[in-house]
């Protein structure tokens, strides 16, 4: 029991005295570690980009050397002061005399001119005893020194400033220095003027006094060839007006046509050159050390005023290249800002090692590559002897399977011809027989008159079919060979109704001709009539009793084709077979649709032919009842024929005297046959053609009118055969 109070008291022992030790620790900690407050008191505020990039700098050298610093910014903004400054300041103090009356700082920094004067007349009743490091350019102020100032006077030579134009630019003759008119302003134009008086360069240096803003533009738009300008600082104008310089410098910028120097690294854009310029980052980093120098060595006398000369070659690459500078031409020491580089510029390094490990790569592919070529040959070698064996037996194999093949497809070829020869053959079959049926047995219940009408008609019939026949397959080998003349399409459509008017009849079926006279083809004549008669015929023997059929036409389009349409109300074709009916033994359906069979031949025609003149045809798929066909060819208004185009009358067959004494013993034989005779007249045309009698035009309408039975064109040339 006594071992264990004893081990809770050590315990409790233990735990005060580390608490204790942690107090002891934090506490020696915390004052070890207390902040340093740095007041920056700044001229001109956040539209100046000098003070700016100095306090930027400044800040983080600070915080990379401490990071337990507290900021604390005021800025005078004297830029906007243009009177009442006095005023302004002594409210000023008092304002920041409440502002920092409990909490002094640590440190001051004041930056140029306007800054260091205000400290010297309030600062002592605000920060009394605060240390106070100045930053101020040389020979702009002489700040007082006391045993609480510090002070860091940065300066460049104007020298290596002017120096470096005259390198660059051998040719300038003028340098027109910028500098405006306030008191720190004039001061920079007495050291510049001061530093370049034992200046022995080749250009005039200008420097103008008491100028306004105006005349800066004017000078730098109106500087003549071989010039330059160099802007140093433009803060106030002779008239007091105040402005911020680098506003001004971009001003100068846009108007200006010649090269453009500086003096701090900052003003470096747009097409202002550079040169030899101050880098405010680099006073903000000795700006930091110094204040670092001073927090630290409160009680140690250190250097109370300490003078640092900037300046760097700095060049805009993008003026360099405006004004046709060579860089090869800068100092050693020189930075392009800006700068293009190309990608072997920029990762070089990375490029030759990327090369290095890509060849030492290829070499050892190729190693694999050798390796497994070598492998290769061996299996190669090996596998030669197994392919030898087989190729004998693959070849055999090859040869057998070739022959079953072509055993094959010569079987399915002649199922294939057999199967089409018999279908081919009946549907022929079933084609001639109805009208032959019509030429043999004639109805008795026809007079003798009507009887001859109905053989005549079936003939035609017979003759039609048999010519799409034999045009079919002649067309289908060679091309279809036209004798195209200017005709009236009512005409063509007109015989073509003739042609077929006693089917018609016999159906009670009305055909219409809406044709227009005024519509003209190109067209082989007697060809045209038969697609007519064709699509007249298939649409007589698919449409009802008492049905109706009507051709007519459209306006010739502007490019020289009429459509023409065949409408019935018959039974109409199914949709999908409606463009396979132009195809050869294509029926639209059973025979039970039409009145009979048909080989499929007449529509295969109508296509030829259409084709042949340079047309179209096709069926429309819009229409839900009957059917309707159209087609196109070759047309022209006869409203709009011109002297030029081919008349539409028919050309009159003459024959002369010679020629008709020719055809004197055999008038009589052609006058002794009816027009349906073919084939007695043909005999006759034959013994025409190879006696050559007559002339060819008289012969061809001869030919034409024997073989649409024409009685009418056949009388009328036997007739003028005859003329005297």
């Amino acid at each position: 029991m006594v071992n264990i109070k004893s081990q809770i008291k050590a315990f409790r022992y233990l735990v005060f005295s580390f608490f204790m030790f942690s107090c002891l620790f934090n506490a020696r900690a915390e004052d070890n570690n207390a902040n340093f407050k740095i007041l920056i008191l700044d001229s001109e505020g956040e539209s100046y980009p000098t003070n700016n990039a100095v306090i930027r700098a400044f800040k983080s050298e600070m915080l990379r050397m401490d990071n337990h610093i507290e900021f604390l910014d005021e800025n005078l903004n004297t830029h906007i002061l243009a009177e009442s400054r006095e005023e302004y300041y002594s409210s000023l103090a008092k304002s920041l005399k409440i502002k920092y009356k409990q909490h002094h700082p640590s440190l001051i920094l004041a930056l140029e001119f306007s800054a260091i004067k205000f400290l010297e007349n309030y600062g002592d009743s605000i920060f009394k005893g605060t240390p106070v490091l100045t930053v101020i350019k040389s020979g702009t102020y002489d700040a007082a020194t006391t045993r609480t100032w510090f002070h860091l006077v940065w300066s460049i030579d104007f020298k290596l400033m002017f120096g470096i134009i005259e390198n660059l630019q051998p040719k300038t003759k003028k340098i027109y220095a910028i500098i405006g008119n306030a008191p720190f302003e004039k001061h920079v134009k007495e050291s510049c003027e001061l530093q370049l008086k034992d200046y022995h360069g080749k250009a005039d240096i200008v420097i103008p006094t008491d100028i306004s803003y105006n005349e800066v533009l004017n000078i730098a738009k109106n500087a003549e060839d071989n010039s330059v300008i160099f802007y140093f600082h433009f803060f106030t104008g002779n008239a007091g007006d105040i402005h911020i310089p680098v506003n001004v410098l971009t001003e100068i910028d846009k108007v200006a046509k010649v090269p453009v120097y500086t003096n701090m690294r900052h003003f470096i854009f747009g097409n202002v050159l550079g040169g030899y310029v101050a880098n405010m980052d680099t006073l903000g980093i000795k700006v930091a050390r110094k204040c670092i120098e001073i927090l630290n060595n409160r009680e140690t006398p250190i250097n109370k005023t300490e003078k640092i000369a900037l300046g760097e070659y700095v060049f805009n690459w993008r003026a360099l290249r405006k004004y046709q500078i060579d860089t090869e031409i800068l100092p050693t020491e020189s930075k392009v800002m800006f700068q293009k580089y190309t990608i072997w510029q920029l990762h070089w390094p990375y490029i030759l090692i990327g090369l290095f490990l890509i060849f030492l790569q290829t070499n050892f592919i190729i190693l694999l590559l050798q390796n497994r070529k070598k492998r290769r040959l061996v299996e190669m070698q090996l596998e030669e002897v197994n392919r030898n064996l087989e190729q004998t037996v693959d070849i055999q194999v090859a040869e057998i399977r070739m022959q079953n093949k072509k055993l094959s497809e010569t079987n399915e070829q002649i199922v294939s011809l057999q199967k089409f020869k018999e279908e081919m053959t009946s549907a022929i079959v079933h084609d001639l027989k109805a009208p032959l049926y019509g030429i043999i047995n004639p109805s008795i219940q026809l007079s003798p008159e009507n009887k001859l009408e109905e053989v005549k008609h079936a003939a035609l019939k017979l003759l039609n079919m048999v010519l799409n026949i034999l045009d079919v397959y002649k067309y289908e080998s060679t091309a279809m060979v036209l004798d195209k003349e200017a005709c009236h399409l009512a005409d063509i459509a007109n015989t073509a109704i003739e042609y077929v008017k006693h089917f018609s009849e016999r159906k009670n079926i009305n055909v219409e001709n809406n044709i227009g006279f005024g519509t003209g083809v190109f067209a082989d004549k007697e060809i045209l009539i038969r697609v007519f008669v064709n699509l007249l015929s298939n649409a007589i023997k698919f449409t009802p009793n008492n049905g109706n059929i009507a051709i007519s036409d459209e306006e010739v389009a502007p490019h020289g084709f009429v459509r023409i349409k065949v409408v019935d109300n018959g039974i109409g074709i199914p949709i999908d077979k409606r463009q396979a009916v132009f195809d050869k033994f294509q029926q639209v359906g059973p025979a039970s649709r039409g009145s009979g069979h048909s080989s499929g031949l007449g529509l295969t025609f109508c296509r030829m032919a259409v084709e042949a003149h340079g047309g179209a045809i096709w069926i429309d798929e819009q229409t839900e009842t009957g059917t309707t066909v159209w087609f196109t060819i070759s047309g022209f208004s006869v409203a709009d024929e011109t002297p030029d185009k081919i008349s539409l009358k028919e050309t009159k067959i003459v024959l002369t005297y010679d020629e008709k004494a020719s055809l004197k013993d055999v008038i009589p034989l052609l006058e002794k046959y009816d027009v349906s005779e073919i084939t007695s007249l043909r005999r006759i045309l034959r013994k025409i053609e190879n006696e050559r009698r007559g002339n060819e035009n008289w012969l061809k309408a001869l030919k034409n009118a024997v073989d649409y039975c024409n009685e009418e064109l056949y009388r009328e040339l036997i007739n003028r055969a005859k003329e005297v």
